[in-house]
């Protein structure tokens, strides 16, 4: 979702905007599920965690494809590291689905909502990305993009 040009003009509203601190909104962060607001499958999934366990208002799960790298395809998903979601429990059948870390998995155990919590803190000190994994996905991108461009050429 793009701003409206007559309300905020990114050239000439730089500076307003440059020392306010965003919100998960004006960045598109976060998607929130219902019935019928989410994938019914994807949905489904985390509306069996919080039944399984009643007492869990937070739970890290991999991202689905198309869930937040909506501009990649499912050849050029499976090649990125995995996107960890925070998924919260906002009130009985509503969930808040954020991105929090991509990588592989580091914890053990996150069988209580402390313990994720803790994880999350963990994940803000990894500044949310496995730094290796990202760096070789980024190599692995520019050679195959050096290869199409000597095809192309």
């Amino acid at each position: 979702m793009e701003f409206n040009p007559k309300l905020i003009n990114p050239v000439s509203d730089a500076g307003i905007y440059a020392d306010v601190c965003p919100t998960i909104g004006t960045l598109m962060l976060a998607h929130y599920s219902t019935p019928a607001k989410h994938n019914p499958a994807v949905y489904k999934r985390d509306e069996q965690f919080f039944s399984t366990f009643p007492d869990r208002r937070l739970y890290l799960r991999p991202a689905i494809a198309g869930e937040f790298d909506v501009f990649k395809g499912w050849e050029a998903f499976k090649k990125l590291p995995v996107l960890w979601v925070l998924v919260s429990k906002l009130t009985e059948g509503t969930h808040e689905i954020t991105p929090r870390y991509r990588g592989e998995r580091f914890w053990k155990n996150h069988g209580t909502d402390d313990q994720t919590a803790a994880i999350l803190i963990e994940i803000a000190e990894k500044g949310a990305l496995n730094l290796a994994e990202w760096y070789s996905y980024v190599s692995d991108e520019r050679i195959s993009n050096r290869d199409e461009c000597k095809k192309a050429n």
